[in-house]
């Protein structure tokens, strides 16, 4: 892989996003389809790891991985990484987004098997009324 990549001890050894203003904050889910048996999935938050997470598929049924990260309300930069444990895949995407306090926003992940590409597309936000 071209894309610089600095393990994740070597960025943010406290792991998370950074701490942002107070109030309400915003809930990112990321969500794919695992396209092989066993991978790694690594996600940064404004240069900061926010994810490391080992990725296993049971064997026989289609499964989905899904995980929800709260951030601080407003403009955030986001990056994922997604390996495969065979090697077969590996890349780094990004996309930047504004959030605001209480929204409720789905970055779904997918792979383009002919050109072994991630790819990052967000679902319409949701905002969640207070009570």
């Amino acid at each position: 892989m071209t894309a610089p990549w600095a393990p994740p001890a070597a960025n943010n050894a406290s792991g998370g996003p950074p701490p942002g203003e107070s109030g309400p904050p915003a809930r990112l889910t990321l969500s794919f389809a695992p396209r092989f048996s066993s991978g790694h999935v690594f996600v940064r938050v404004d240069d900061r790891t926010a994810l490391d997470e080992r990725v296993r598929v049971r064997s026989g049924g289609k499964s989905r991985w899904v995980r929800s990260l709260q951030l601080p309300a407003g403009r955030h930069r986001i990056e994922v990484r997604v390996t495969s444990a065979d090697r077969s895949f590996d890349d780094i995407q990004g996309i930047e987004a504004e959030f605001k306090a209480r929204e409720k926003r789905t970055l779904n992940l997918s792979f383009s098997a002919l050109s072994k590409r991630l790819k990052l597309r967000f679902d319409e936000p949701q905002t969640v009324k207070s009570r």
